[in-house]
């Protein structure tokens, strides 16, 4: 699913801040390892059912950071 905003590489060496479309150099980022079953198949679906699910677990801690 590299199509999805991918960045190939080590992040860090990757990432341009403080450009359109890009976060701020004082912006949290946030990574979520997903963990799929072996049986599960890979597809758009489950990717965006997954980008989906982050984003609700996301939503609590993003209005308390709103508040700073």
């Amino acid at each position: 699913m590299h199509e999805f905003g991918s960045s190939e590489g080590i992040l860090q060496e990757q990432l341009v801040l403080n450009k359109a479309g890009s976060p701020a150099d004082d912006d949290y980022l946030i990574h979520i390892d997903v963990i799929i079953k072996a049986e599960a198949e890979f597809n758009r679906e489950l990717a965006f059912s997954i980008f989906e699910l982050s984003d609700v677990y996301l939503q609590k801690y993003q209005r308390s950071y709103e508040s700073f």
